[in-house]
């Protein structure tokens, strides 16, 4: 069995140097996670935006961004919502101004390039502040129910999207932390 051994010049002192100034190690830090933090809300936002048919303020109202301050350098982006109706995402027919029920069935596009049918049970209701919401009727007459599909932290949840946000927040870090410590250095040396 062999190994590889890999020698890093220079390593040793740079941890001497990062050891002699922690208060610029710890800024660059907390530089390079709120910045890699911001970027993930927007690879999360243009992520969700790419996979379903969804507007972007839509999934920005839901997706809340927590800055890392002080000596605790933890980011996080937060997701909550319910799960989002039918109409919020690309249904055809559209709505018109009365409630009315479509002869042909409905079409609802979720994820992108993903079409789903549905029968005649469905329905657009306008309530009296002038929203206008898709309906399915699921009992006698005048018993319906709003027809709902996912909401967004399980949208932000999909494989897809969290290979993006993971990939951007990565990149961005890395290179934001070593820019900083860079200038770091170069302040301290001058």
């Amino acid at each position: 069995m062999s190994g590889v051994a890999v020698e890093i010049k220079g390593l040793k002192e740079a941890q001497r140097l990062l050891q002699t100034f922690p208060e610029e190690t710890r800024k660059a830090h907390l530089r390079a996670v709120n910045k890699a933090a911001a970027d993930a809300h927007v690879a999360a936002v243009r992520g969700v935006v790419e996979t379903y048919t969804i507007s972007v303020e839509a999934v920005v109202r839901d997706l809340h961004l927590v800055r890392a301050s002080g000596n605790g350098a933890t980011a996080m982006l937060k997701s909550s919502g319910r799960t989002r109706g039918l109409g919020n995402f690309d249904v055809t027919p559209k709505p018109s101004a009365f409630p009315w029920t479509s002869k042909r069935g409905y079409t609802a596009t979720i994820l992108r390039g993903q079409t789903k049918s549905f029968s005649k049970d469905y329905f657009w209701l306008a309530s009296s502040s002038g929203h206008i919401t898709l309906f399915r009727r699921v009992g006698g007459k005048n018993v319906y129910k709003k027809a709902e599909s996912v909401s967004t932290p399980q949208m932000a949840g999909n494989p897809k999207v969290q290979e993006r946000i993971e990939r951007v927040t990565r990149e961005t870090l890395e290179r934001v932390f070593e820019v900083g410590m860079r200038k770091a250095l170069e302040r301290r040396i001058s």
